[in-house]
């Protein structure tokens, strides 16, 4: 597979080549609303952000009706198209990045980016209700003691398989709701203030990407 594919209208096509880049949106807004829980967080999803594709190079019309209104374009780019950047890791100096995301973009109010190496993803489509609806509290390994934490990278992966028919892929990102300032000065009140903000679904600072 050399290719992915969108169905989109016109403007948002506009919207694509006068800015050459593609926008990622909360999984507030996808087509099945189920997205948006996991199992214990009601509302987890708005801080992984989503651009869906299809692998299927047959025209599909309940795709072109769904996200084009029968009235829109089909468009095709290569896998991964995005420009990458390089910079010192801010939390662990001496460790370099290279991610999508500049790094001017670390410095933004209540979001901070969960550096994942794998940008897009083939969805599962399941019944299995944990994997759709996944726990996100997790036990981890920190400096060789144990301690809690929130896997966010588990959202966005997999699929109710009513909807296996869109053979969907997906570039996802995943926000923290804490700022970059407030990790750098204590990073455990700042883990805590994270678990807080996401309990309490307290928004981040914009709802795109």
């Amino acid at each position: 597979m050399d290719y992915l594919y969108q169905y989109t209208s016109l403007s948002a096509l506009a919207q694509i080549v006068k800015t050459r880049s593609i926008r990622l949106n909360s999984l507030k807004y996808v087509d099945d609303p189920n997205e948006l829980a996991s199992a214990d967080f009601r509302r987890a999803g708005k801080y992984c952000f989503v651009s869906s594709w299809t692998s299927e190079k047959e025209e599909s019309i309940p795709m072109w009706n769904m996200y084009s209104k029968m009235d829109g374009v089909r468009i095709r780019l290569p896998l991964n198209p995005f420009e990458q950047y390089t910079w010192e890791d801010p939390r662990q100096k001496g460790r370099f990045v290279t991610s999508c995301i500049p790094e001017e973009d670390l410095y933004q109010e209540n979001m901070f980016p969960v550096m994942e190496e794998k940008l897009l993803h083939k969805v599962n489509y399941t019944d299995d209700e944990r994997l759709l609806y996944p726990s996100l509290r997790r036990q981890m390994q920190h400096g060789g003691e144990d301690c809690a934490g929130i896997e966010l990278t588990r959202l966005g992966k997999n699929k109710n398989s009513a909807w296996e028919f869109q053979k969907e892929w997906r570039y996802l990102l995943y926000f923290m709701p804490v700022s970059l300032e407030e990790l750098l000065k204590d990073p455990e009140q700042a883990k805590r203030k994270m678990d807080d903000n996401i309990r309490n679904s307290i928004s981040l600072a914009r709802e795109d990407y």
